[in-house]
């Protein structure tokens, strides 16, 4: 399996963990890869593990300037294949303890950000009549934990959000696909926003399913057109598909946890 050289992916958060395994695993199949991040510093980093890439940092929580970034990035090599919404802010907070404008920073980021990039992307898919939208939800979505509120009140939005979309644009032939990870081993839950914007204190020990074996599945999904497809431990994809069947059985085993 492999990617043409003509092939062009973009990827938000692609600094690091999930976003920078993506962007080494289809630059190793052979795809040109566009890595948007904040941190130029770790861009470059990924960018020398990569042959064929190029870089367009800039702060996604911020609206104003996602149409230019945009524009940007489809001028890096002039059209743009697949994009991938990886960015995402975690929250370590309970509702009640959750300031306002932190959970408006979350949902831009983890939701509004999306939504605007790909809406600003589809006229350059549509006039090319080819394209393909990857956003990457999550497992909290549906198997809902205290202190993750916001956040996995975003991911079910994109649930929903790229689901409806995907059907408007399937007659285009425009594709979504939604991926929905377990527990992955990033560090993703030490940068995490308490309730009052700060990055969480106490670290935990990044441990979950490995990065390099996620990256390879939702390559190979991607390639296929998967709609939705799920990437993590046995024991959590038996969790998620017991909620489907089960909610209140689950729901109560996570409430007694």
């Amino acid at each position: 399996m492999g990617y043409s050289k003509d092939i062009v992916v973009w990827i938000t958060g692609a600094s690091s963990g999930l976003g920078e395994a993506l962007a080494v695993e289809f630059g190793r199949q052979g795809a040109k890869i566009i890595l948007s991040g904040r941190n130029m510093e770790s861009l470059e980093s990924v960018q020398s593990k990569i042959s064929d890439s190029r870089i367009v940092a800039f702060d996604i929580s911020d609206p104003s300037i996602l149409k230019e970034k945009v524009d940007e990035a489809i001028a890096a090599y002039g059209h743009i294949d697949i994009v991938i919404h990886n960015a995402g802010i975690a929250q370590s907070s309970t509702a009640f303890d959750t300031e306002s404008d932190v959970e408006n920073k979350i949902l831009q980021v983890d939701y509004f950000s999306p939504i605007q990039l790909s809406k600003y992307l589809l006229p350059h898919f549509m006039e090319r009549k080819s394209g393909h939208i990857v956003a990457v939800s999550g497992l909290l979505a549906y198997l809902n934990l205290s202190g993750r509120s916001t956040y996995a009140g975003a991911k079910a939005a994109l649930n929903a959000y790229f689901g409806c979309l995907r059907a408007e644009v399937k007659p285009l032939n425009i594709n979504v696909t939604v991926l929905i990870p377990g527990s992955l081993s990033t560090n993703l839950v030490n940068k995490a926003l308490t309730g009052d914007g700060n990055i969480v204190k106490n670290k935990r020990d990044v441990q979950g399913y490995p990065l390099d074996k996620a990256a390879k599945k939702i390559v190979s999904a991607i390639s296929k057109k998967k709609y939705q497809t799920y990437v993590g431990s046995k024991k959590e994809f038996i969790m998620w598909k017991l909620h489907g069947l089960y909610p209140n059985f689950v729901i109560k085993q996570i409430l007694n946890r």
